[in-house]
């Protein structure tokens, strides 16, 4: 079992890797058998290692079956080659000589019983990239993902949830305010914010630093986006031109839109970079139709010429195919979350769709 062992490993047989959700693992079993001379007694033992096939999907695992049988044309025509020229005749056996063909289809299996790894024994792959780095740089392994730049990570059975519970707890500290009151919404729908309202606070190192500390809390926590927003900017009013001038409102919704194209490419490129490139368009929602029409339309007219060039690339990427510009109605627009306040239920209602959710 050993010798079959290292002639597996020798031979390359597989790459130790995580196993892929969802997939499809054929189990292995041992065969020993005893090699026997022309005479009948014993030479040695053969151990070979196998994957039980019917543990096998057909047309996913493989398309045909065949086993190796020698030909006798084959042996005759040798034999009489070598005899008819008087050479010597030389008997070799190639170990595991069913590895030497070349699999089309990727094949998951368990490591062989008896021969698990024991410091790899669900991966391998994750070790090797872990050895490389530690060649370029001084690491400490942390083991599991668990904790990262103040992010909790904990396992749960449908997948992750990352928060910043303790965090959070720091900033209440930090700001005196550890025994408030909980409200339903992040912000007053009603309250009209100033600059030039009340006292100037004593400290505006600290009230800095702590608008800080509440914008990198919105990793976790996006729904506090717009509340955080009115703390940490000065002006915080919201202008809008008139409708009657469409061009303004037009260009500033479709500039709203170009952004939002520019992150869903550049989204698309890095899961192409990491080999799950998406098959699909991906969807962009604007409530604005004539910037959803001007993503499409391929016309430049006088109300559209001062529309910088670079923000037709909206267009190019409708035209490919990897964005569609659709219209949205205003109270279905889940990006109000982070503009505006809002009341109880939409704030709820629109918070779900961000897949915040408690532990």
């Amino acid at each position: 079992m050993e010798e079959e062992y290292v002639a597996l490993l020798a031979n390359q047989t597989w790459d130790l890797v995580p196993r892929p959700p969802g997939s499809n693992v054929a189990t292995d079993k041992w065969i020993w058998t005893h090699k026997r001379r022309a005479n009948g007694t014993l030479d040695r033992y053969k151990a070979r290692w196998v994957l039980r096939g019917f543990t096998q999907r057909p047309g996913v695992d493989y398309d045909e079956t065949l086993s190796p049988v020698v030909k006798p044309v084959t042996m005759r025509t040798v034999l009489s080659l070598a005899l008819s020229r008087s050479w010597h005749v030389h008997q070799l056996d190639v170990k595991n000589a069913f590895l030497h063909g070349t699999l089309t289809e990727t094949v998951y299996c368990s490591q062989p019983a008896g021969f698990v790894d024991p410091a790899r024994p669900e991966m391998h792959l994750l070790q090797r990239i872990i050895t490389s780095l530690r060649q370029e740089f001084a690491m400490k392994d942390l083991g599991v993902l668990h904790h990262f730049l103040g992010v909790t990570v904990e396992p749960r059975p449908s997948g992750l949830l990352l928060h910043q519970w303790q965090y959070t707890l720091d900033i209440l500290e930090r700001a005196g305010i550890t025994d408030c009151n909980p409200c339903s919404t992040p912000v007053d729908t009603q309250a009209k914010l100033s600059e030039d309202a009340g006292p100037p606070v004593a400290d505006p190192t600290a009230y800095r630093s702590l608008a800080g500390a509440l914008q990198y809390l919105t990793f976790t926590r996006p729904d506090i986006t717009y509340a955080v927003q009115q703390a940490a900017t000065l002006s915080p009013g919201r202008p809008r031109g008139s409708r009657s001038s469409l061009t303004p409102v037009a260009e500033a919704e479709y500039r709203a839109v170009a952004n939002g194209v520019a992150e869903a490419s550049w989204l698309r490129q890095l899961l192409a970079e990491l080999h799950s490139p998406l098959a699909k368009s991906t969807l962009v929602y604007c409530d604005n139709v004539s910037a959803v029409y001007l993503s499409t339309n391929p016309v430049q007219h006088q109300r559209t010429k001062h529309v910088e060039i670079d923000l037709h690339f909206v267009r190019d990427q409708v035209a490919i195919g990897d964005v569609r510009v659709l219209h949205v109605p205003t109270t279905s627009q889940f990006a109000d979350i982070f503009t505006m306040g809002l009341p109880s239920t939409t704030f709820f209602e629109f918070r779900s769709s961000l897949n915040i959710a408690s532990g």
